[in-house]
């Protein structure tokens, strides 16, 4: 499979590189200057659109539609570059998630620094040399309860469990199996 962006759009071919079909037109290497993939992109399209795109060992990266070249956010208070999800907050506008392998960090200025709310000095997730990694973990969910408004945030942490939150600020702790970060199931 093969994904990239143009014009806006995230396109996703499920075929060979060389198979591309034509009207993809001319790609232009736009930035950010280093490779690697993107785990994570989200787009504020409130009035210039604002592209914020996480990358596992490569941090997080931001730009605006109409500037010419991606920047890194100011990433103050991520403690874990490796980000494996991005995701807009479902109740609360203006609120961005961002999943590290075994760290939970939100944002309410689109990305530009980062508070810490589930394991936020824990220690950065391994950099997995390419193919040798199964799956990359999506230790991230919410969903809606009711059609009150009421909802749940999830997040998994190796060997620490899972963690819930009825408001997506204020998490609690759950171990599914006995023995804590003993027993192999909680990893």
């Amino acid at each position: 499979a093969w994904a990239g962006v143009r014009g806006g759009v995230c396109v996703v071919v499920r075929s060979p590189r060389s198979a591309l079909p034509a009207d993809l037109g001319f790609w232009t290497a736009r930035g950010p200057s280093i490779g690697g993939r993107l785990d994570g992109i989200v787009v504020n399209s409130d009035t210039d659109p604002l592209w914020v795109v996480g990358s596992p060992g490569g941090g997080v990266w931001r730009k605006v539609e109409s500037a010419g070249t991606w920047a890194r956010s100011g990433e103050y208070g991520l403690s874990d570059m490796s980000t494996v999800r991005l995701e807009w907050d479902i109740a609360t506008a203006g609120r961005l998630y961002a999943a590290a392998w075994n760290a939970l960090f939100a944002s309410t200025n689109n990305g530009q620094t980062w508070t810490g709310i589930v394991n936020p000095a824990a220690v950065p997730g391994p950099m997995w040399p390419w193919g040798s990694s199964p799956v990359d973990p999506a230790p991230f969910a919410q969903y809606w309860l009711d059609d009150l408004g009421h909802r749940v945030v999830l997040f998994a942490s190796p060997c620490f469990g899972l963690y819930y939150s009825f408001d997506g600020v204020n998490f609690t702790q759950h171990w599914p199996f006995t023995g804590y970060g003993n027993n192999l199931d909680n990893c």
